[in-house]
């Protein structure tokens, strides 16, 4: 071995926010389609839309992507302490496999209510990502690395953007807007698998070298020395100014990302 398996591991997590990202974006091509506005709608296929039609179209699909978001925020709330209680392997499989299994739901929608629920629970399941991601990262980086290895795990939300163009399009043009959701669906079963297989803790990968472990182990925070396990209550965080900073820049950055990135639908 040639002692660069933790590169292994943020590959793997660039695979993973690629496809966490088509799973979500699908929806930016396939809004687009005229059966699919006609089926969240409750039309008949022959149906002529209407500019009062299009009007109802746009207000539920604000509905919708609301919900997306709404438990997308709850999840991130919930997941790291999950992951701090199962296991960043177990945790992220969790989210993984909630992702894919509401993606797949996705193509056999046929109210915009149920619709609505499915990207509810596909916000819950990708929301996920990237704390499971993050932890992976202290597990495996010495700190010196680790902004290197975040900046190539946030690239993998530009690669599920432009995958998503390339792949979505395509999809619905020979298998429909319900093929389009169940065949890119399929790239989260296959991570799902993959994740599973693949990850582990470097004390739990036995063709890890014994001199990258040791880099590894040597540059961990000292926040994971055992006499530094104890935990802060939400009261004793509330307490640092780093907290504050890091919520203000998410309050302020978070909005603008959603509203102009274009993987996000704006009507």
């Amino acid at each position: 071995m040639n002692g660069n398996y933790r590169w292994r591991i943020i590959a793997l997590l660039f695979l993973a926010t690629t496809i966490n990202y088509v799973d979500r974006q699908a929806l930016s091509f396939v809004m687009t389609d005229d059966g699919f506005k006609r089926t969240l709608l409750g039309l008949s296929p022959a149906t002529l839309l209407t500019d009062e039609h299009l009007k109802q179209f746009r207000i539920q699909m604000g509905l919708i992507d609301s919900a997306f978001k709404a438990t997308y925020a709850i999840g991130f709330l919930l997941i790291g302490w999950l992951i701090d209680r199962i296991g960043t392997k177990k945790g992220f499989s969790i989210g993984i496999a909630v992702w894919s299994v509401a993606s797949i739901a996705s193509s056999f929608v046929s109210t915009a209510g149920q619709f609505a629920l499915v990207r509810a629970v596909l916000g819950l399941g990708e929301a996920a990502n990237f704390p499971s991601a993050m932890k992976a990262i202290s597990e495996w980086f010495p700190r010196r690395e680790r902004s290197t290895a975040t900046g190539i795990l946030n690239a993998g939300s530009n690669m599920g953007v432009i995958t998503t163009a390339l792949l979505v399009p395509l999809l619905m043009q020979q298998f429909g807007w319900r093929g389009a959701f169940l065949i890119s669906a399929v790239l989260g079963v296959l991570m799902f698998v993959i994740w599973w297989i693949s990850y582990a803790k470097p004390e739990e990968t036995p063709s890890l070298t014994t001199a990258e472990y040791q880099l590894i182990a040597e540059g961990r925070d000292v926040a994971s020395a055992p006499e530094a396990k104890s935990r802060l209550s939400w009261g004793q965080l509330v307490r640092y100014k780093q907290t504050w900073a890091f919520c203000f820049g998410k309050i302020f950055a978070d909005p603008v990302w959603f509203f102009t990135s274009p993987g996000y639908p704006i009507f």
